[in-house]
């Protein structure tokens, strides 16, 4: 399954977050998921708000087998920031990797309202 790992900041996040965020998806890209959900899960405790730390354990979560967890976090995600593609994107596979086909078509189809540029 393919899933995007997003860089970069978020809007009004403190400077703190944004390193541990930065050092969470280094870890990742690493390998060590388990250092990398530490990280992600430490800025939520702080931040529980806190966009692509939601949306990046809900897909490590999803890469870990830990669906039903991935399906939490990826909604509370499209709760936060609903025209969130990349999001809905995720959210889709889970949902196709579960046997919603029907609700992972709803999700990639929202995928393209909201990015219909993501695929490149």
């Amino acid at each position: 399954m393919t899933f995007l790992i997003l860089g970069g900041g978020v809007a009004g996040r403190s400077n703190n977050s944004e390193k541990v965020f930065q050092d969470a998806l280094l870890r990742w890209q690493q390998g060590d998921l388990p250092a990398a959900e530490k990280k992600l899960k430490s800025i939520l405790k702080r931040q529980p708000t806190y966009i692509n730390a939601l949306y990046h354990l809900g897909v490590l979560k999803h890469q870990t087998g830990v669906d039903k967890r991935a399906l939490e976090l990826l909604q509370r995600t499209l709760k936060l920031a609903p025209n969130f593609g990349a999001a809905h994107f995720s959210f889709a596979l889970v949902l196709l990797a579960q046997g919603d086909r029907e609700g992972a078509r709803e999700h990639f189809q929202l995928t393209l309202r909201y990015s219909p540029d993501l695929h490149k």
